[in-house]
């Protein structure tokens, strides 16, 4: 507002130097006084002195407005006026926004520390499993590790078991071959038979007949050996 002020009073000034050359109006003085016995209190001016004053003053500011530096000095204010004000809402504006995205950054950085430090005790648990998988010493504590390490890894361990069922047949020569039964793993490759030690006769097993295994496998048995259920 210094500049629209120091604008105001210079034209202002020069207005007033215009309209006082021109001779068309004066600058409005005091009229004379009438002293009365009483001292200050005592002092009155004539109605009609001041009525005077006033109309000069009135004239005066109207002089003053229809002033066309006057008009154009007003215009000039409300320009410069216009121009401040938007300057600095512009300035708010920018420092809300400055504001606004420091906020965001600091949150993008508050949740990438968060995400770092997920991820390193993430590798730190799987080095861990993997340790431990590799110092297991049983096919158990082999088991419990690599379950825990595909886990982690987020493949949750799953039921991989299949049966792998080889009928009974006869050969050319006449002679037989026995079936057997055993249960795979898809993921570790470990095969367990599990009809190992049991005699393999048609009194032994039902011919049409599903049989479950200790393990939940379920197969069929045929005239020609064992089939998958």
């Amino acid at each position: 507002m210094d500049a629209a002020d120091a604008l105001a009073s210079r034209e202002y000034a020069a207005s007033m130097g215009r309209l006082m050359a021109s001779g068309k109006i004066a600058a409005p003085t005091a009229g004379p006084s009438l002293v009365l016995p009483g001292g200050s209190f005592g002092i009155r001016r004539d109605r009609n002195i001041v009525a005077d004053e006033r109309g000069a003053q009135s004239r005066f500011a109207y002089a003053m407005g229809n002033d066309p530096a006057s008009r154009q000095r007003a215009a000039q204010l409300q320009q410069i006026n216009a121009q401040q004000q938007g300057e600095t809402n512009r300035t708010m504006i920018r420092a809300r926004s400055d504001a606004d995205r420091t906020a965001v950054e600091r949150g993008k950085l508050s949740l990438a520390k968060i995400a770092a430090g997920y991820d390193n005790k993430a590798r730190e648990r799987l080095d861990r499993a993997q340790s431990d998988l590799e110092s297991a010493k049983t096919p158990e504590a082999q088991r419990t590790a690599r379950d825990r390490l595909l886990a982690l890894a987020g493949k949750a361990p799953q039921n991989e078991w299949a049966l792998q069922v080889t009928p009974t047949t006869k050969n050319l020569d006449g002679s037989t071959t026995q079936g057997s039964i055993f249960r795979y793993n898809k993921t570790t490759g470990e095969t367990v038979r599990v009809d190992e030690g049991q005699p393999k006769t048609a009194a032994q097993f039902e011919i049409g007949k599903t049989y479950v295994d200790g393990n939940g496998r379920r197969a069929v048995y045929t005239a020609q050996g064992w089939k998958p259920s």
